[in-house]
């Protein structure tokens, strides 16, 4: 009985993840160029912030290993994350050309493989 309870609950709060999702949706194809300045500024921040924490991380680690490749690392995320905070507008456009380059490159890889699949005979 106690499953059939967990069970109810837990569908109940799937079908609200749902809906929210559904609404920020629809509001992002409705209001597509907010929803682009929004998601560059999430990125901007999580870069930037995620970079601190990098940095942080690369001091304190007991295991100096690869110290500079963690240095390096960190302080490219902290560039990045401020130019998409400093620079929306151009980085939005880069971002959509990284995204475009991103896909056309996979298609083409996915083709290749799958011709290279078919002359393949058993």
């Amino acid at each position: 009985m106690i499953y059939m309870t967990e069970q109810k609950k837990s569908s109940g709060a799937l079908i609200a993840l749902g809906a929210i999702m559904v609404i920020l949706g629809l509001l992002a194809i409705a209001m597509p160029m907010g929803t682009s300045f929004a998601m560059t500024f999430i990125l901007g921040w999580l870069l930037l912030f995620g970079g601190i924490i990098q940095l942080v991380y690369a001091f304190t680690s007991k295991s100096m290993g690869a110290f500079a490749m963690k240095i390096i690392l960190a302080i490219i995320s902290i560039i990045i994350g401020g130019f998409l905070l400093y620079n929306p507008v151009p980085a939005l456009l880069t971002l959509t050309v990284l995204l475009t380059a991103f896909l056309i490159v996979g298609g083409i890889f996915t083709i290749i493989k799958a011709i290279g699949m078919n002359s393949i005979k058993f």
